[in-house]
């Protein structure tokens, strides 16, 4: 080819004529989808940051100190000068309603570019459900939905309808949730240092188990008990299930409705809709006035009575003319049970508080078991027997202090003997590598034990 044709043709080819190619914005961390959207079992916000260390290989403690915790605002618990630890008893709060958990999706949100983290907590329905109450402080599951998941190769996470209180039974399986590890039993926070979905945090076992675990019994009523539990995991089933397009209604919603119910009564009083509905008429007054919120359990109790759904009582407009009822011709299907204090007989109480002052066991009671041992509270007690009672607090006050001064003795002498092994293996007894070694590392941070420290590495001229 000769060469003028050889640069005619490569004047003809514009090399650089291609269209920028625009790259996603890439996230941070594993762009996770949440299981069960838009299902009666959508997965919780604790399950999915378990499943979001896992996704990346690292400990939920790890994911949380070095990542997560950088995205939340100062004052947030677990960010700033706060330690991890503390937050794992407040782990419940993530899944529920209130700033905590508004704070901690924005941040997951933020770190793995999702938009619907939102709807694995209760946040959508803040503005009509009360924290008290809502949910559990300790983690439950059902075993056989774990060794399920596990055997049929599906993904093993914590549904959040486990997270609310008013659930008590798996009907999948006909049993009760488990809120014990078997092999340990210890009752599990809702995250943990390893804390790993479907395992105990704690010992680490498997929890999966389709052998183990009775059948359910009746909930915490009296009549109907299997009934109305599958009654009310079927309207908070419809509610998580809710798409995310559907708009929570607001505080007045609820009042409004009561209201209207209050109308329509046969009784059209405050007092005449309680009697129906087998309500306290100061709260149902305070409820219709906006002043105050009614519990999950209340809002069930209610719908049960007039036979409609969790889901059209809270998001249905103009209730009251599609249902075309009069309150009062019905009799209240279910009547929540009041359990009934028995006060045992003040000579008896005080002999039982006497012999719990005077006992040998160590370690001594405090206040507060000795109340839970006696089935009352610790405040009627100190009312009806406060010398007995301020006795027994500064038995238990002066135990702990001593134990708290042995201990901090022990660990200085255990401090001193770590420090003279290193020294003798020619190691640097530095302080991580002199706390990795004690058997509470919690007091090598002790004033005492500090002091100790720096003495003895002086005298050695470490």
């Amino acid at each position: 080819m000769k060469g003028g044709s050889t640069d005619r043709i490569l004047g003809e080819l514009d090399l650089w004529d291609y269209p920028q190619i625009q790259l996603p914005v890439r996230s941070r961390l594993c762009h996770l989808p949440p299981v069960g959207i838009n299902t009666p079992l959508v997965e919780c916000f604790t399950s999915y940051i378990a499943r979001l260390a896992a996704a990346h290989h690292v400990s939920v403690n790890s994911l949380i100190s070095t990542e997560i915790k950088r995205f939340l605002p100062k004052n947030c618990s677990g960010s700033g000068d706060y330690n991890v630890t503390t937050l794992f008893p407040l782990a419940k709060a993530l899944n529920g309603r209130g700033r905590l958990a508004q704070y901690w999706v924005e941040a997951l949100e933020q770190l793995t570019l999702r938009h619907d983290l939102n709807i694995l907590t209760m946040l959508k329905w803040r503005g009509i459900l009360p924290s008290y109450g809502l949910m559990r402080s300790e983690r439950s599951w059902c075993p056989n939905c774990y060794q399920e998941w596990f055997e049929t190769a599906r993904t093993v996470y914590e549904p959040l309808i486990w997270t609310i209180k008013a659930i008590g039974n798996c009907f999948q399986h006909n049993r009760r949730l488990v809120n014990e590890c078997p092999f340990c039993g210890k009752c599990l926070p809702f995250l943990g240092s390893y804390y790993r979905v479907g395992h105990c945090s704690r010992c680490m076992k498997w929890l999966g188990n389709a052998h183990k675990g009775g059948t359910f019994t009746g909930g915490p009523y009296n009549q109907g008990g299997i009934e109305w539990q599958r009654w009310v995991t079927t309207n908070i089933g419809e509610l998580l299930a809710l798409p995310k397009e559907v708009s929570p209604p607001n505080k007045d919603r609820v009042a409004k409705t009561l209201t209207t119910l209050v109308s329509h009564c046969s009784k059209p009083t405050y007092r005449g809709l309680a009697e129906v509905l087998q309500l306290s008429s100061s709260e149902l007054y305070r409820w219709c006035k906006g002043e105050l919120l009614p519990q999950l359990n209340s809002i069930l109790h209610i719908c049960h009575s007039i036979g409609i759904t969790l889901v059209d009582f809270l998001t249905k407009d103009k209730l009251m003319d599609d249902m075309n009822v009069v309150l009062g011709a019905f009799n209240t299907p279910l009547k929540i049970k009041k359990r009934v204090r028995h006060s045992p007989e003040p000579q008896m109480l005080k002999r039982q508080l006497e012999k719990i002052l005077h006992s040998n066991k160590l370690p001594p009671l405090s206040m507060l078991a000795v109340g839970r041992q006696l089935k009352l509270h610790s405040t009627v007690l100190r009312r009806h027997f406060p010398e007995i009672c301020r006795e027994i607090s500064a038995k238990y006050t002066q135990y702990r202090v001593s134990r708290r001064l042995e201990n901090i003795n022990l660990a200085c002498e255990e401090a001193k003997h770590i420090i003279l092994g290193l020294h003798a293996e020619g190691i640097n007894p530095t302080q991580s590598r002199i706390r990795q070694r004690m058997s509470k590392c919690g007091y090598s941070r002790n004033e005492q034990v500090q002091h100790e420290i720096v003495t003895m590495k002086r005298k050695l001229g470490c």
